[in-house]
């Protein structure tokens, strides 16, 4: 165990699916870590490729289960999709989501259609009402040259029964496969994600750790913006090829007892 990888760290960002909770239950020591990092004068910041949900909804969900957070504390996609590059000049744009995600962007005057052949972006969320309408409409808008934009590229989301439902990367995969256009990602482990949560919470790359499940999403993704990193469990998704957490703990209790020994 590279305990060394803890000097210096005085933040901490930490996922949420998978990490925090699983579905709508706590993960086992999670209010005890959080409140033991507060405790002890670290910051503690949450992270996540939520794709439905603004940083509001997130924070009542998270003092719901036990976590006293405000929304300042917590960035998702939908928290800095008006800002992606790929929506400077407010396109026209597609939503394959939820209503929230229509909300935000309305909000930011960015234009939502329904019309495929009006749309310049095609913007995807998880949505469980999604039919294979709103499929065959993003894929007619793709063949017309529109953007694909994805909140995030987790193929798998965790859920309350131990089991994974499908997330927003399988939904891209199938649009990909059925129009050849490749996507361009919002939320982790997009460079842009990181280096807005960065700004957002103020906070310096060089004192923090990210803390999540998944290799290719939290570890690959703050590894490259030079956040030090942790993976709990066994890694959403499997090993990933030159992808290496700074630690690797098995759950949030054994990482309790790295951070704050008794």
């Amino acid at each position: 165990m590279n305990t060394v990888a803890l000097d210096g760290v005085r933040q901490f960002m930490f996922d949420l699916d998978g990490c925090i909770w699983y579905g709508g239950l706590p993960a086992p020591g999670a209010s005890a870590l959080i409140s033991a990092l507060r405790t002890a004068g670290r910051g503690v910041f949450f992270l996540t490729n939520v794709s439905g949900a603004t940083a509001s909804a997130l924070s009542v969900r998270l003092n719901e289960a036990g976590i006293q957070t405000n929304p300042e504390a917590v960035m998702g996609p939908l928290s800095v999709l008006p800002r992606h590059p790929r929506l400077r000049d407010r396109p026209p744009v597609l939503v394959l989501g939820t209503d929230a995600v229509r909300t935000v962007l309305k909000q930011a005057n960015v234009p939502v259609v329904t019309d495929p052949m009006a749309a310049r972006v095609v913007i995807v969320g998880r949505d469980p009402r999604m039919t294979y309408g709103d499929l065959a409409a993003a894929v007619r808008a793709l063949d017309q040259g529109a953007a694909l934009l994805a909140l995030n590229l987790d193929r798998r989301v965790p859920s309350a029964n131990g089991v994974s439902v499908p997330g927003v990367g399988a939904i891209v995969a199938a649009l990909t496969a059925a129009s050849g256009t490749e996507p361009e990602v919002v939320g982790k482990p997009s460079a842009f994600f990181f280096t807005e949560a960065i700004r957002h919470f103020g906070i310096h790359a060089s004192e923090t750790m990210m803390v999540g499940d998944s290799l290719d999403s939290d570890v690959a993704g703050g590894a490259r913006v030079g956040l030090r990193t942790v993976l709990v469990g066994a890694g959403v998704g499997g090993p990933q090829p030159g992808v290496h957490p700074d630690l690797h703990v098995q759950d949030l209790d054994e990482l309790h007892r790295l951070l704050i020994p008794d």
